[in-house]
């Protein structure tokens, strides 16, 4: 069920398009870039929500206050994590390509926005890319930069919402934890 937190606790206007980043607020994540991208937008209907902890906490709160478009939330308990979630637009998954388990990852952030059904914008990494493109379920930023990642911002927005919806629900279907309990088990019974 689609909540309303974000616009109701923060002010946001019904107007304006919110791009969360949650989960650990540290380095090597995009933060920074996201921070860069999010300060140059000349759209105010593109706001921006940090929620979560991390060595750039405090970096993220004070350019929350310069700047109107830039939001900060404390962390919540996994168990209210997907009603906060839900009350977005678009989940954002910037890693940076700095190792080779950077490079390869699939970070369970983007599982948790898909699970509330919100469409993403990631970095262009190969199975972050793979999965959002053959699933069409949001937009791969071209490079991880600030002006790659405004310009994935600009293309999502024009995504058509009603298709994103329906292939969201197709995604959710297949990566949810009782359908891979499954495949996991079949692996368990192949190895004994």
């Amino acid at each position: 069920e689609k909540k309303n937190i974000f616009r109701e606790t923060l002010g946001i206007k019904e107007n304006q398009t919110i791009f969360l980043y949650q989960g650990g607020l540290s380095k090597g994540r995009g933060i920074e870039i996201l921070l860069e991208a999010f300060k140059t937008i000349d759209n105010e209907n593109s706001v921006i929500v940090f929620m979560g902890y991390g060595t750039l906490e405090n970096l993220i709160q004070k350019i929350s206050k310069e700047y109107k478009n830039i939001y900060f939330h404390k962390a919540v308990s996994p168990d209210v994590l997907l009603d906060y979630t839900s009350s977005v637009d678009f989940g954002i998954s910037t890693i940076e390509d700095t190792c080779l388990s950077y490079r390869y990852c699939l970070p369970n952030k983007m599982f948790e926005y898909l699970m509330a059904g919100i469409p993403v914008i990631v970095s262009n990494l190969y199975e972050m890319k793979r999965l959002v493109e053959f699933n069409k379920i949001g937009t791969v930023a071209k490079e991880n930069s600030p002006e790659g990642l405004k310009e994935a911002i600009k293309e999502a927005v024009k995504l058509d919402k009603v298709e994103l919806k329906i292939n969201i629900q197709k995604v959710k279907a297949i990566y949810n934890w009782e359908e891979q309990e499954k495949i996991l088990l079949d692996v368990y019974k192949g190895l004994i």
